[in-house]
């Protein structure tokens, strides 16, 4: 009875805690992108038009263009930020 009580907390426990980190993940990544211009509303659906090469200039929610150059450093400078947390394995 102890043996099966005990996993059931565990799968809870680790359960609890992968929602907090996940919630914690989204906020983080709301509040930096909304430094950085784009409101929370103009994010959904913001991928094709980021990544699209006939759109050089795209505004963010404060009125500043991001020209395709500067897109492209944004994005490896994220790439670059999350290197040590895959080889930490995190």
């Amino acid at each position: 009875m102890n043996a099966s009580l005990s996993c059931r907390l565990i799968g809870i426990a680790y359960g609890q805690i992968g929602m907090i980190q996940a919630c914690g993940g989204f906020f983080t990544y709301f509040v930096i992108m909304a430094e950085n211009g784009f409101l929370t509303r103009q994010l959904f659906g913001l991928r094709e038009r980021w990544d699209s090469k006939s759109i050089t200039d795209l505004m963010d929610s404060y009125g500043q263009e991001w020209v395709s150059v500067r897109r492209r450093v944004a994005c490896l400078r994220l790439s670059l930020c999350r290197l040590p947390r895959l080889y930490r394995c995190e």
